[in-house]
């Protein structure tokens, strides 16, 4: 009880600052390098956190795999704070950050033709949209953004092809964040290089954090990563769990046995009963005789 306790209260707490920290980043007049490296540096303090839970506690091969999503979370806390003045660096080191994320899923469960698949419809629909779209006015970093949206694509393409072939808890919570950080990166697009609306600044902050505080929740789920989303149990016509198999297959086993035992016990008692007959006719015999 107190191993759970030292997983779920931090955790909440880091939540709740994070949320904070993100309301005042988008609604409050507060220096973008103080609310901005403070808020990523909180995402990145939780994932160390439950980084070394998973480390202590479960001390697995799994749990190894957990530092190469830690190592992509730093890339995106300094790509946060670059992005401000220097939008190109920035945009680096996220990217780097989606490969060590992209090595994550991969570590978790391989590779497999449906990832290939959905990258292929992931990256034509975001190359799509940046050729096609007129309203974008990229100023030169065409090739940046077209960059950039290969490799973002990449990373969701595998989330998704985990959850797909593999429908866990671990593989929806990082397929979750991985979309809301796609999602997230794809408002900043139409922030920056569109004058349509300020909203997508909104839109952009609001799924950006969350998305990164589920990839930073993920360790704590890494040795429940063969949980099932639905439970495997099967109740009977009253809603109760139906008993395991092999406490049914128990008298099963025995009503065959009685047959056979109650065929012995009557083989048993037929020379009982042909003994009794025998007697029965002596007897009569002996009495005739004393009469005659």
């Amino acid at each position: 009880m107190k191993t759970k306790n030292l997983m779920i209260y931090p955790n909440i707490c880091f939540i709740m600052a994070i949320v904070v920290c993100d309301l005042v980043f988008m609604f409050g007049n507060v220096d973008p390098y103080i609310i901005k490296t403070l808020t990523s540096a909180l995402f990145v303090l939780m994932g160390a956190f439950n980084l070394a839970l998973a480390l202590y506690f479960f001390k697995g091969k799994e749990s190894l795999k957990c530092i190469c999503l830690f190592v992509g979370l730093v890339f995106a806390f300094v790509g946060d704070v670059l992005l401000i003045d220097h939008f190109m660096y920035g945009a680096i080191f996220f990217a780097v950050g989606h490969i060590c994320f992209l090595i994550y899923f991969i570590l978790l469960q391989g590779v497999s033709w449906q990832d290939g698949l959905l990258f292929v419809l992931i990256s034509v629909f975001a190359l799509l949209l940046i050729f096609l779209y007129k309203g974008f006015k990229f100023k030169g970093d065409q090739a940046l953004v077209i960059a950039y949206a290969v490799v973002i694509s990449l990373m969701l393409a595998k989330a998704l092809g985990n959850l797909v072939t593999k429908p866990t808890t671990l593989n929806l919570v990082l397929f979750v964040g991985a979309f809301l950080f796609f999602f997230s990166d794809l408002m900043l697009m139409f922030d920056l290089y569109t004058n349509i609306s300020p909203v997508f600044d909104y839109l952009c902050l609001a799924t950006y954090y969350p998305g990164e505080t589920l990839l930073a929740l993920s360790p704590l789920l890494i040795n429940f990563k063969d949980t099932p989303l639905k439970s495997a149990k099967v109740n009977d016509e009253n809603g109760q769990p139906k008993a395991d198999k092999k406490i049914t297959e128990q008298p099963t086993v025995k009503e065959e046995e009685k047959p056979e035992k109650q065929e012995k016990v009557k083989e048993i008692e037929k020379p009982k009963q042909q003994g009794t007959s025998k007697t029965r006719k002596t007897a009569k015999k002996t009495s005739s005789k004393s009469k005659k």
